[in-house]
């Protein structure tokens, strides 16, 4: 019965810590791992009585948390988070451009505006916002204005 109540209880450990770390939110896994934990010390306290399921139960507690401290700590976990970030925004390069988009400029939908999407300017392609409606590809655009690195066009 010792063997099966450890391996109850080590299963919903597993269960729970895989809850936190691989599956997010509250899921079956989490709710899995409860069940298996309270099983185990369920199962201790029917079969060897009050004293040890408190003790079943307090180690269960206390071993959670130190395994769950001491995994932040050493971080284990960075292992499998993602670090990069994207730094770019959208028509960066246009800023940096010696010839940028300028107002009254036509251009060519390459993807269709709805209302924003893709276009060329000669051999420059930025990401516009077509502020009269909507603009298949392929159709003839003309920049309107400019607001930083947006530019807002309308169809030809």
């Amino acid at each position: 019965m010792i063997l099966t109540i450890v391996f109850l209880i080590l299963l919903g450990l597993l269960l729970l810590f895989a809850e936190l770390f691989v599956v997010p939110g509250m899921t079956v896994v989490g709710i899995a791992g409860l069940l298996f934990l309270g099983a185990g010390v369920w199962f201790t306290y029917d079969a060897y009585g009050f004293l040890a399921g408190n003790i079943a139960l307090f180690l269960t507690v206390g071993v959670s948390a130190v395994v769950l401290i001491r995994s932040f700590r050493s971080r284990f976990w960075e292992k499998f988070q993602l670090k990069d970030a994207i730094e770019s925004k959208a028509n960066d390069e246009d800023a940096r451009d010696e010839n940028p988009v300028v107002v009254e400029e036509i251009g060519l939908a390459l993807s269709a505006l709805r209302p924003t999407g893709t276009a060329r300017f000669g051999k420059r392609i930025r990401e516009v916002e077509c502020i009269s409606g909507f603009a298949a590809a392929g159709q003839s655009i003309r920049v309107v204005r400019r607001d930083g690195n947006r530019i807002y066009v309308k169809t030809n």
